[in-house]
């Protein structure tokens, strides 16, 4: 089994129709989402927005992994959060 189709910059909403999020990675079959954080793009006083979002995605019974630039480039770091999606995925999927 590969690793299911994904969209980028997907937006999600919740059972009414209302806009929660724009996902980074999305895999909206099994609602998992890979949210990329760093300085450049989510600076230090967005956290506080970026762990609502989360908070409201959980809720919707989504998967929210946030990847830090070390999750990116650090091998053993990376390595694990590979497998972790991985395996978030594979228990989601039909």
């Amino acid at each position: 089994m590969g690793c299911p189709s994904r969209s980028s910059n997907f937006d999600i909403v919740d059972r009414a129709g209302t806009w929660l999020a724009t996902g980074d990675l999305v895999w909206p079959k099994q609602r998992v989402c890979a949210e990329v954080q760093s300085n450049e793009h989510h600076p230090e006083e967005d956290r506080p927005i970026d762990e609502g979002r989360r908070r409201d995605l959980e809720y919707e019974r989504w998967y929210v992994a946030f990847m830090y630039p070390e999750d990116i480039f650090v091998a053993k770091r990376a390595s694990t959060f590979v497998n972790v999606l991985g395996q978030e995925l594979r228990r989601r999927s039909p």
